[in-house]
């Protein structure tokens, strides 16, 4: 290894006496080292912000408990403990920013010493001194206008080092900076950003200065969830007090169909695509809607129960034959004879449930549904007619079933003495959840999604009429 000596001129006679002397040694200590076998030193100067600091770094052959003793001619100028695993290792040592300045001499020598004992004979290190070279940071802008609420932006900037920048805001509470240059109002107002290269041992300190003025304006934000395992996010500004379309969905998610915008994570869709809404959030909060999708569960195939109601892509009319797969949509109390309603009665949440049903255990494109239909049907306690039809299975009655027996999708029938049909019905959404009608309502508009699925079985449970039932039909999973 070869040495390097940092010095500025001294006296002649001191200076050329000193010099003569670290020749002698280094010489010495050279043959030394060629000898040495086990410690490996090398030094690599490090960006930090103490710019004078030096690390001498190197490696052991075996780890054992040793330090690492660092000297400067005769003088140790700082050690390390290794630990002892009986490994190779490797170090580091910072060394004191007095021992490298410019007006000294220093050479450095390290030894491993164990017990008092050398280990190893000194190892000379060189440190080379690198006269430091300006450098120049620039940016794709100098000022910034922003909204707030509004869309972040970031600051596009590099240093003519390539070495990692610092952003700091003058006002946080106006707008805040990441170490990556995005920028992220708060309020309205001014600030300046400052963005920053601390130097290293190749280059000087470098800073430049971006200026952004803040705009508060009437709004609240809409945060896009795409409810993936890509988890992105799109924002959109929307005025106070007026109507606002969401913008349309960007997101892609495979093969599954968008089917509208939740406000939780997993929930009932409330918003379709591009509808018109007013007021999501308070002035300068933010609304979070999440995508529903096409094979997301049952919370899911509740909106698209609706839509192909909606579409009339569903089989409706005339009774299907006793071995048909699935049976025809209809209302509720369809009677012996009124078995075909009026278009339009399909809509209530009954039916949807059934519809959904079918969806949520994995048929996606069911051929037809049921929900109710002349006595001759699955819903009706007798059951024979569960074996008449290959859509439906009976998963058993209610004071026989834990929620543990229930899968997401299983519909729940209260047995009712009118007119030979059902009474009430709910559909069990998983995670202790429940789907069914709100505030007595019977339309689509009157679905939610509640708490205390296990509770509501049990209280079914009370009547040994209710029971389980579970799509079986076209295209199903389970």
């Amino acid at each position: 290894m070869s040495v390097v000596i940092l010095f500025k001129p001294m006296r002649k006679g001191l200076s050329t006496l000193f010099l003569i002397c670290v020749i002698i040694l280094a010489g010495t200590l050279a043959v030394y080292a060629e000898e040495n076998q086990g410690l490996t030193v090398y030094n690599t100067r490090f960006i930090t912000n103490n710019k004078d600091a030096t690390f001498i770094e190197g490696d052991v052959p075996v780890a054992n408990g040793q330090t690492i003793v660092l000297k400067a001619g005769f003088h140790v100028i700082a050690e390390k403990q290794m630990p002892n695993t009986g490994k190779a290792s490797s170090f580091r040592i910072k060394v004191p920013e007095e021992s490298i300045r410019d007006n000294n001499v220093s050479v450095f020598y390290a030894s491993e010493r164990k017990g008092g004992i050398s280990q190893s004979k000194p190892v000379r290190v060189e440190v080379e001194y690198i006269e430091r070279q300006k450098q120049k940071i620039t940016t794709d802008d100098n000022v910034f206008s922003m909204t707030y609420p509004g869309l972040d932006t970031s600051i596009k900037a590099k240093a003519t080092s390539g070495e990692k920048l610092i952003y700091t805001s003058s006002n946080p509470d106006v707008v805040e900076v990441d170490q990556k240059g995005n920028l992220k109002a708060k309020s309205g107002g001014n600030a300046e950003i400052s963005v920053r290269q601390i130097g290293s041992s190749a280059y000087e300190e470098a800073e430049k200065t971006v200026k952004v003025s803040v705009e508060e304006i009437d709004a609240y934000t809409v945060t896009f969830h795409s409810s993936d395992d890509e988890n992105a996010t799109v924002k959109q500004i929307i005025e106070m007090d007026s109507p606002g379309e969401l913008q349309a969905c960007s997101f892609e998610n495979g093969d599954h169909k968008f089917l509208g915008w939740a406000t939780e994570d997993g929930g009932l869709r409330e918003f379709r695509d591009s509808e018109s809404v007013t007021n999501l959030a308070e002035k300068g909060e933010n609304a979070d809607l999440y995508a529903v999708w096409t094979g997301d569960g049952a919370v899911a195939a509740v909106a698209w129960a609706i839509d192909i109601a909606a579409d009339d892509s569903f089989a409706y009319g005339a009774k299907p034959a006793a071995n048909a797969i699935g049976c025809y949509f209809c209302g509720t109390n369809c009677g012996p004879v009124k078995y075909n309603k009026p278009k339009g009665y399909e809509k209530t949440y009954v039916c949807l449930t059934f519809v959904a049903a079918a969806y949520a255990h994995g048929a996606e494109d069911p051929e037809v549904y049921y929900a109710c239909s002349n006595g001759k049907m699955p819903l009706y306690e007798n059951n024979n007619n569960f074996s008449r039809f290959s859509c439906w299975s009976k998963v058993g009655q209610c004071s026989n079933l834990s929620i543990d027996d229930l899968e997401p999708g299983d519909v729940v029938i209260q047995w009712s003495d009118r007119n030979d049909n059902s009474g009430h019905t709910w559909m069990y959404a998983g995670n202790g959840q429940i789907v069914e009608s709100t505030g007595g309502g019977w339309g689509a508009n009157s679905i939610a999604l509640k708490d205390g699925a296990a509770g509501r079985l049990a209280s079914y449970g009370r009547s040994g009429r209710n029971y389980v039932m579970r799509y079986v039909g076209a295209n199903a999973q389970n």
